[in-house]
């Protein structure tokens, strides 16, 4: 529960970052996921497009990371600036 209540207190600038970390990731998958369904319709460039959706989920990682971590460091300064 302290996690929770943590989240209730986080300031508007940290919960921005949280945000739009999140939603930049699930853009990423639904990208790959709409790869994959084009692959599977696809018949020359299947390796290809395997290829492409294996990367964006990869690389999805790295909005979704970017922005908790990001989000608690600015948590962070702020809690020591004030």
């Amino acid at each position: 529960m302290d996690f929770l209540s943590m989240l209730r207190r986080v300031s508007p600038l940290s919960r921005l970052f949280m945000e739009l970390g999140t939603r930049l990731c699930a853009a990423m998958l639904s990208a790959a996921l709409l790869i994959l369904v084009w692959a599977d319709a696809a018949d020359g460039r299947t390796a290809l497009l395997l290829d492409y959706a294996q990367t964006m989920t990869a690389l999805a990682l790295v909005p979704l990371a970017a922005g908790q971590i990001g989000a608690a460091l600015l948590e962070d300064i702020l809690w020591s600036t004030t």
